[in-house]
């Protein structure tokens, strides 16, 4: 029996079934029903299915609870598409200008079997013809190619992104002279187009979820974009083919093992098509499309003939000219392979490179930077020394002997000096979106250039960049603030960002790496950056970020916390002590708006660092309680952070009681975070005494130990220890650790009361779209993140707290906040808490409609049917969250939607429409019924007790990815077992209130209904909370 859950088309017939496995065979997709077999193929490289080297941690489709489609499945569909994709180019029509349908292509297969067998070829053609051309296309999964759909493919095309700016950039691709003619209209009756670009949709849909295409099969489907990109006559969507190009060659190694190469000379010969000489003359170029192609050139260079080099640098230089410098550049950065050999002689300081190694022509290229001023394609050739200067360290990492570092890197004293000269004059125009990347790409030359051998050396690297940031520091005050403000900002984030990319690259552990990121683990030791380099930048760094940090523009302030944030996870240590007491200097002295939000942003930016390290998670309650005051109504700027940090904290710290209420309340740990806060002043200004006499001292004896350093040093890991001298015991540090947990039933009371109380002064989270609404619709979030991470007697001091105000006040403006807090609670524990509020709030429901509430007309809740309203919005939230346990109580629900509600009108009526959502959503969604942040598992293995081990959520630990840990319990949507209320579900599209259609209308167009609002102030719960916090703790995004 065929499964009904199949991707696409029903089970095919005995002919369709054997040409469908000729196919599969062809393409090489005839791929093993079971997964774990097709993936052990498929990184096998002598199975005819290796498409990749890559193995993922974890595959989230295992974890759901319904079957996905299998790689096979997959496969088939893949199949599919490629031969569709052979069918639209074998026509000839790139740009689908023709109609041509399946029909079309039997008629023609008839036509030529006349021939062979006249009778049957005439009788396939009758029956076609009674047929119909709809009945040939239900074989095949069909593009309607309308008039509209044509148009929407042209827009497609001109808002592509491009890599280059220009003036063009907004006009019509198909208004360009070289253009084809427009598309016509497709008739209704061809339900089967075979259109290029339809089929290429599909295989770049199959990519971007994932599928692991097969190589051979990769290689051919690169040629065939390669050929259609470079393709005349036709206007094709060159971006589009592009992205697809691109997701196809995500396994570049696997790619070249099979002997990938492309031809460079059709694309020098349309990029050199406006390239003339000073005497020559040359046709108008279409600017878009070169920008495009351009575009695609740097895609696909990667597999240009490694062996070119000589050539392709001789073509350009020699219509290179002052008419030329643009066009130039760009082919410089879109056609020069980057290849490494052996210096052929020269010193180990000063070696010679052969005409086809890149680093030979690197003369050349600083001499066409040198010589000209400012061009708007000056960041080509940049990009071409950027690009040969990472490649270098990947080329090192395989290939030790290739490469060699010195002083500065790949380059010479005089190269290098030309490049920060340039970068610290540039960083202080005002940046623009091209300046930006011109600024990004000289610091990534300079970040790898740096070695470990040479970190003590004079006028090394890292000392020129120590005078570079010496030079910006004045610029980076707040107090002097002006247009070189952004770039610098920029700059300093690149520096840290791309340093701590480089680190990870140069680590074996690739937990942390994207996943197609260049490896740098196989360099040599003396050039990979140690941890004194380590310590060295991030001394050089952190003073001038500590300025930027309080800097008052809003984007230069965010650069400056993430560059914080990224060198916390360099060097954790050294960037919190720096950090706590600038923290808690803040308090000590007159406390200013901006000076307490700039402490939020830092403590929200390094709490997920410090709840792992000893000492320093010993400040994470006590900071908690002195900043959660911070949610005021006066001031819902510093309302939002502090909600923030709440919720950050609670994804990385499961909030239990460590002491088993033995605990004093917090006293033993403000004693220990105050002595270490002691200790880090007499540090900090005790050693500020000293440090410059020593300095100069310690420099020189580095340097004559540098030598025989290199030869004894191991690897070690990218990581400083704690001070040694500060006084503490590891059981002093739990014990404060425990006594500092003691304290988070007071601050989940005080956290609650506060929200509670800003919620009361909120506006109508309805109607207004202000500050305060959106500190308002964060408060859920917060407590989403609070709930799953609280032990059961944290859980029933909130549940208490949040029973205790709703049964004794009534704020229907923000109904809405509290119902989305209703569901989480009973979601939680829907055993405990759904009777108890379903029983009150459907008694006060009852009770308000019996005296009349609810029946008055009109956009504005009267006061006489605000509770009416407050209960029904809170109903809901109970009744979503609810679920399963939803199901014995349908009756009543019935009871109360059909006739009990049935006069009401106004916004209670609408009310009801809300709680008849939340009861068919309840009952009929797919949803994760367990969502903690520490697992049932682990808390089976150590007797049901969260420790001191589980602060930090194992963010950075393999358990997380561990199949234990990824193990969650479903409600799966079952049968209604309620006959009366079945019968309404099933017909419960058509139900609509009295009352309902009119409430819509008396809301502006502008504004968001309740229901809206119910849905769009809740976070997004469809992941379980360890998978959730898993993704928002990786550093992939960095890479």
């Amino acid at each position: 029996m065929p499964d009904p859950r199949r991707p696409f088309s029903p089970g095919p017939n005995r002919e369709e079934a054997n040409m469908e496995m000729q196919r599969l065979n062809r393409y090489h997709l005839n791929i093993s029903e079971d997964d774990n077999e097709a993936r052990r193929q498929q990184q096998s490289r002598e199975s005819v299915f290796y498409a990749t080297k890559t193995t993922k941690d974890v595959r989230p489709e295992q974890l759901l609870p319904y079957r996905t489609e299998s790689i096979r499945e997959q496969y088939r569909y893949l199949c599919h598409i490629v031969t569709h994709i052979y069918m639209a180019i074998k026509s000839l029509d790139l740009k689908s200008n023709i109609s041509i349908s399946v029909g079309d292509l039997d008629r023609a297969r008839a036509e030529l079997m006349r021939g062979v067998g006249e009778g049957d070829g005439q009788e396939r053609g009758e029956n076609e013809e009674k047929q119909g051309l709809d009945a040939e296309g239900e074989r095949f999964e069909t593009l309607m190619h309308t008039e509209s759909e044509a148009e929407e493919d042209d827009q497609e095309e001109d808002s592509s992104d491009s890599f280059y700016e220009s003036d063009l950039e907004s006009e019509d691709e198909d208004a360009s002279v070289f253009a084809s003619t427009p598309v016509s209209k497709v008739d209704k009756q061809s339900a089967s187009v075979i259109s290029l670009k339809y089929w290429t949709k599909e295989l770049k849909n199959l990519l971007t979820i994932g599928v692991a295409v097969p190589g051979r099969l990769c290689v051919s489907l690169i040629k065939v974009f390669y050929a259609v990109v470079l393709s005349r006559g036709q206007s094709v969507d060159i971006g589009f083919y592009t992205e697809v190009v691109v997701a196809l060659m995500r396994e570049k190694d696997v790619l070249r093992e099979l002997g990938l190469r492309l031809d460079w000379r059709p694309i020098y010969q349309d990029l050199s098509g406006g390239l003339v000489g000073p005497n020559e003359s040359g046709h108008v170029a279409d600017e878009l499309r070169m920008k495009r192609l351009v575009r695609f050139s740097l895609a696909v260079s990667s597999f240009f003939d490694p062996g070119s080099i000589g050539q392709v640098v001789e073509l350009i230089l020699a219509r290179y000219s002052s008419q030329t410098i643009s066009p130039s550049f760009v082919q410089m950065a879109v056609l020069l392979p980057v290849v490494f050999k052996r210096p052929v002689s020269g010193t180990m300081d000063t070696p010679v490179y052969e005409a086809g190694d890149i680093r030979h022509y690197l003369p050349v290229l600083f001499s066409c930077w040198a010589t000209q001023q400012s061009s708007r394609e000056i960041g080509s050739l940049v990009s071409v020394v950027a690009n040969i200067a990472q490649q270098a360290l990947a080329e090192g990492s395989r290939h030790p002997e290739l490469v060699h570092l010195g002083k500065y890197g790949i380059f010479t004293r005089q190269q290098f000096a030309m490049l920060l000269n340039l970068l610290a004059v540039s960083c202080r125009s005002p940046a623009d979106e091209k300046q930006s990347k011109y600024l990004k790409l000289l610091v990534d030359i300079a970040v790898h250039s740096l070695t470990a051998r040479f970190v003590h050396s004079e006028s090394g690297v890292l000392d020129l960049l120590r005078t570079f940031i010496g030079s910006i520091t004045t610029l980076v005050h707040p107090s002097n603030s002006g247009v070189w403000s952004t770039g610098l900002s920029r700059v300093v984030k690149r520096l840290a960002t791309a340093y701590h990319r480089r680190l990870l690259q140069e680590r074996v552990d690739k937990t942390l790496v994207a996943r197609y990121a260049d490896d740098y683990s196989g360099l040599p030791l003396q050039y990979r950056l140690s941890d004194e380099l380590t310590a060295a930048y991030i001394d050089m760094l952190l003073p001038v970020i500590m300025l930027g940090v309080q800097s008052k523009a809003p984007g230069q302030r965010r650069r400056y916390i993430a560059s914080l944030q990224t060198l916390c996870f360099i060097s954790p240590h050294r960037v919190l002590d720096t950090v706590l007491l600038d923290i808690y200097s803040s308090f000590g002295s007159v406390n200013s708006t901006h000076r307490i939000n700039v402490i939020l942003r830092e403590v929200t930016a390094l709490a997920r660092y410090m709840v792992q390290l000893p000492i320093y998670r010993v400040h994470v309650p006590r900071l908690l309680s002195m900043l959660v005051p911070g949610i005021d109504s006066n001031d819902p700027d510093k309302t939002i952070l502090t909600i923030g940090l709440v919720k950050l904290v609670c994804l990385v710290v499961p909030f239990a009681d460590l002491s088993a209420g033995r605990g004093d309340g917090g006293a033993l740990a403000l004693d220990f975070t105050a002595r270490h806060v002691r200790y880090l002043e007499g540090e900090f200004y005790g050693g500020e005494k000293n440090k410059s006499e020593k300095s100069e001292k310690e420099k020189n004896k580095n340097e004559e130990k540098s030598e025989k350093r290199e030869e004894k040093n191991e690897e070690k890991n990218h990581t400083d220890s704690p001070p040694p001298s500060f006084p503490y015991s590891p059981e002093e540090e739990l014990n404060a650790l425990k006594s500092a947990s003691s304290a988070f039933p007071e601050f989940a009371r005080q956290f609650c009361r506060s929200c509670f109380k800003y919620l009361e002064y909120s506006p109508d989270v309805e109607s207004d779209d202000g500050v305060e609404t959106r500190a308002s619709v964060l408060i859920p979030q917060a407590f989403d993140a609070l709930v799953e991470s609280i032990d059961d007697s944290l859980f029933q001091i909130v549940a208490d707290e949040f029973f205790a105000y709703v049964s004794t006040h009534v704020k229907h403006p923000v109904a809405v906040i509290f119902s989305n807090i209703a569901e989480l609670l009973v979601r939680r524990d829907p055993a405990a808490l759904l009777h108890k509020l379903y029983g009150y709030l459907l008694r006060q429901i009852r009770r308000e409609i019996a005296v009349g509430a609810g029946v008055s007309r009109g956009q504005h809740v009267l006061n006489k049917d605000a509770s009416l309203v407050w209960y029904l919005k809170l109903l809901c939230g109970v009744c979503l969250g609810a679920g399963g346990h939803l199901v014995p109580l349908l009756g009543d629900l019935l009871q109360l939607l059909t006739k009990d509600t049935v006069n009401l009108r106004g916004e209670a009526s609408y009310s009801v429409s809300m709680l008849a959502n939340s009861v068919f959503t309840a009952v009929s969604c797919v949803r994760p019924l367990e969502r903690r942040l520490i697992s049932p598992d682990w808390l089976e293995k150590h007797g049901g007790h969260v420790t001191e081990a589980c602060w930090g959520a194992f963010q950075f630990d393999p358990y997380r990815f561990d199949a234990s840990n990824l193990q969650f319990r479903w409600y799966p949507a079952v049968g209604c077992r309620n006959r009366s209320f079945g019968g309404w579900l099933r017909q419960g599209h058509r139900f609509q209130h009295p009352q309902h259609r009119h409430a819509s209308k008396r809301r502006g167009k502008g504004q968001q209904t309740a229901l809206g609002h119910c849905r769009s102030t809740q976070p997004s719960r469809q992941y379980p909370r360890r998978l959730r916090c898993r993704n928002l703790h990786s550093f992939r995004p960095l890479l």
